[in-house]
């Protein structure tokens, strides 16, 4: 049963991917964080960064969110050992010991704090001068 589950997940992910990099940037609704509050959310960008993976613009990653650059490689890496493990019958590790998730928790919060700090290079976090170009395409 898992090889079965573990070979389904690489056409679902080719779907999103597919799905993501048809779907127009300025269609993705807005943080309702960043809405209400004003601040950035560690996810501010994260669709229109992963919008600009599938169209291989890098640098417009960067810009939209520099932890999904930071952290997508990591991902697929692990989700390919996860298919590997899947596909062999072996226990796939979709656990992360709990020093990781640990780990994790303190990057993204860190990574939140960060990008709303006023102060250079701190300010290049922050996505909103890109999604707001990416809200007007027919300008």
């Amino acid at each position: 049963m898992r090889a079965w589950w573990a070979t389904a997940l690489v056409p679902a992910l080719a779907v999103g991917g597919w799905l993501i990099g048809r779907v127009p940037p300025w269609w993705y609704p807005p943080c309702l964080f960043h809405e209400f509050t004003g601040l950035h959310c560690p996810g501010c960008g994260s669709a229109r960064a992963l919008h600009a993976v599938v169209h291989g613009d890098f640098g417009a990653v960067l810009g939209y969110n520099a932890l999904v650059a930071a952290v997508l490689p990591l991902l697929a890496a692990w989700a390919a050992v996860a298919w590997w493990r899947g596909v062999r019958h072996d226990a796939p590790p979709w656990v992360p010991p709990y020093g990781w998730a640990l780990v994790a928790l303190v990057v993204v919060v860190g990574f939140g704090v960060l990008r709303n700090l006023p102060w250079s290079p701190f300010d290049r976090l922050a996505p909103s001068a890109r999604i707001e170009a990416a809200r007007q395409p027919f300008e």
